[in-house]
């Protein structure tokens, strides 16, 4: 992915992919934030997701993981979690905190059956339904690589995974929850101490809409594969992790997940 000039402005450098891919890799690696002013910019999303693959490529890490949003003007984007844990009893999954790492609770689908590519007819939420074969309560990391996180310019951001730094697949449930309906409470503690209590609320109402977004944009393309685990939105919004130690989020009647810092 060499840099190039374009020929319509003068010559200054094309938009420098392999560049953005090293300082990623390193920036993960080494536990440093970049600055976005001294990183090359996608020029589109397109090419912030090809240069998020390439980082995962680099890593040496597969991911059944997708986390989904919906954004400008409806179009959904998506990030691997990466690392992707899944909890599985016993001691909970650990994790190295640093300054200024966030967490949200959130629900979690696993596909049973593959969306294929199709053209013409975008996936339903019926259709997207029926493919999930579980549902489960889950924690995400953010650690963004970069100083500014969510406010970088979205291309940029999108390279870096949505600032994702980790995922905890929790507990199965038995169904999808009603948001609609009598909402949950959820709490959110670090070794006994709250970090948050309150009402979930997913910021789409219903937490399968931005995957029914993703496949209707993917099914023109390259579809969504059976075994694909897909997070798709707070139910807490976003909540300081102010220091090490254990994490315990509550969904009340749904169960709880567990994660160490350390």
């Amino acid at each position: 992915m060499p840099s190039a000039a374009r020929p319509d402005d003068g010559g200054a450098p094309a938009f420098d992919a392999a560049r953005l891919v090293r300082l990623l890799v390193a920036a993960r690696r080494d536990g440093r934030r970049l600055a976005a002013a001294d990183l090359p910019l996608p020029p589109d999303l397109a090419a912030a997701e090809a240069a998020q693959a390439a980082v995962v490529r680099a890593l040496g890490v597969g991911t059944p993981g997708l986390k989904v949003a919906i954004g400008p003007a409806g179009r959904p984007v998506a990030a691997p979690l990466v690392p992707f844990v899944e909890a599985a009893g016993g001691a909970p999954p650990c994790f190295a905190w640093r300054p200024g790492m966030l967490v949200e609770v959130e629900i979690a689908v696993r596909l049973g059956a593959g969306l294929p590519p199709r053209s013409g007819r975008p996936y339903g939420r019926d259709e997207v339904a029926a493919a999930v074969a579980a549902v489960h309560l889950g924690i995400e990391i953010i650690d963004s690589r970069l100083v500014e996180g969510g406010a970088a310019p979205l291309p940029l951001f999108l390279a870096d995974a949505l600032g994702n730094g980790g995922y905890v697949l929790g507990p199965a449930l038995a169904g999808l929850p009603d948001l609609d309906a009598a909402l949950p409470g959820i709490t959110v503690e670090l070794d006994g101490a709250a970090l948050f209590a309150g009402a979930a609320h997913h910021p789409n109402g219903d937490p399968l809409a931005p995957l029914v977004a993703l496949a209707g944009w993917a099914g023109a393309r390259h579809g969504l594969a059976a075994g694909t685990v897909a997070t798709t939105g707070s139910l807490c919004g976003v909540v300081s992790l102010p220091g090490p130690g254990l994490l315990r989020a509550n969904v009340a009647g749904l169960g709880a997940v567990e994660a160490r810092f350390v």
